[in-house]
């Protein structure tokens, strides 16, 4: 366990150094970044939060081979989660939410093999997500009310599957990409827009559908104006700087204690979605803790991981496992050494086996993903399994956790 706030510079530095770990680390209103890397190999970074920070919240530069896994950042001036640098190659970042920071929530740089799963960005002043490079697999990604794009797509090659877009100027902006694939599902509120020389890219202009070799099918129309819990107005008991769930900026003193994992400060503003809650809360702003977590009325994300569409098959424990978790509800990814991974769960960090890499993989124990992105449900799994069924990914064991929607 780490607690780093208040600092010059950055929360956390990390440099030079291979095959470690970081575990529960919270660094917030610190000087320079939340987190920094620069030069690290084959370590792990597990549970974080880094909150308020004066430059991005996670900086993750010339990583590789190293993995990320359920990753909270929120208020910061830069970009919630910033991979750049020469290098960063076939790393695996996985269970990320990313709020109301003041440029993208995700930023993926120029560089390759890069796996990416189970994100959430919401109300940032850049785009949801920025992808460049090559070769990089991205699976399970929510983002909503980001400024300008929901996500862009720069580079080569990009595979893509589970994706749930809306509430943006423009779904996808593509400029100067080549021979992406898309598959599963794509649930778009706006146009795909392209820029540049687009060759192959994937989809279509305008209308998001399935170009080249893509087979996605594309859902379009969605918003996600219903679809979180949104802003909390009740004070939260585990917060220590909040009445009724807003406080000035500089009153704000704790930054990281909620009730629920799924909540976090961000700018007040109006109804959802509108850009006034777009970026940081700061100055002589009403900051306003969100919970994030999707809501039991939504229709745009909880429980469609099947066909973006409509519910999901039922779930019965003890009996076979609903379709979307069957073992051919897989992808490939395009790291050095490939990973075949189920879409629709999340691999069990808290047991023994496996990687521990979050992508539930052949003879790993899973939690089943009924939604779209970050958030996948609450409560104990104890109990709730299902019989799963082969596929390229098999000797799964199931479970879901008890309640879905908060």
């Amino acid at each position: 366990n780490l607690l780093s706030y208040s600092n010059t510079g950055h929360g956390i530095y990390l440099g030079t150094v291979t095959n470690g770990s970081i575990t529960n680390a919270k660094c917030y209103s610190n000087g320079g970044r939340g987190m920094m890397t620069n030069v690290v190999s084959g370590y792990t970074f597990q549970n974080f939060i880094t909150a308020n920070n004066n430059n991005d919240g996670f900086g993750f530069y010339e990583a590789s081979d190293s993995k990320v896994f359920n990753l909270k950042t929120y208020n910061n001036l830069g970009y919630g989660f910033n991979l750049t640098g020469s290098g960063s190659d076939n790393n695996t970042i996985v269970a990320v939410l990313s709020a109301n920071n003041n440029s993208y929530g995700i930023s993926s740089g120029a560089a390759s093999g890069n796996t990416w799963a189970f994100i959430t960005s919401v109300n940032n002043n850049g785009y949801g997500m920025g992808v460049g490079g090559d070769t990089v697999t991205i699976t399970q990604v929510m983002t909503s009310n980001n400024l300008n794009y929901g996500m862009a797509f720069q580079g080569t090659t990009a595979k893509a599957a589970q994706l749930n877009i809306a509430n943006s100027t423009n779904a996808i902006w593509f400029y100067d990409t080549s021979t992406n694939h898309f598959t599963g599902n794509l649930v778009v509120g706006g146009n795909c827009v392209f820029s540049g020389t687009n060759t192959n890219p994937g989809l279509q202009n305008a209308t998001c559908d399935a170009q080249n070799t893509s087979n996605n099918v594309t859902t379009t129309g969605v918003s996600h104006t219903s679809s979180y819990v949104g802003k909390v107005t009740s004070t939260d008991g585990s917060n220590g700087s909040n009445s009724n769930g807003t406080s000035a900026f500089a009153s704000v003193t704790d930054w990281i204690n909620f009730s629920d994992m799924y909540r976090a400060w961000g700018e007040d503003g109006s109804a959802f979605a509108n850009s006034d809650h777009q970026g940081h809360c700061d100055g002589a702003e009403t900051c306003r803790i969100w919970d994030w977590r999707l809501a039991t009325g939504d229709t745009a994300s909880l429980n469609k991981s099947h066909d973006g569409t409509n519910a999901n098959p039922a779930w019965t424990n003890g009996a076979n496992c609903p379709a979307n978790v069957h073992g051919n509800v897989a992808i490939s990814d395009q790291k050095a050494s490939s990973q075949t991974y189920l879409l629709n769960a999340i691999e069990l960090i808290s047991d023994t086996a496996g990687d521990n890499d979050g992508l539930c993989e052949s003879n790993e124990a899973c939690i089943y993903a009924p939604n779209f992105g970050y958030y996948q449900g609450e409560g104990t799994y104890s109990g709730n399994t299902c019989t799963f069924q082969n596929g390229t990914v098999t000797g799964v064991t199931m479970y879901r956790l008890g309640t879905n929607g908060g």
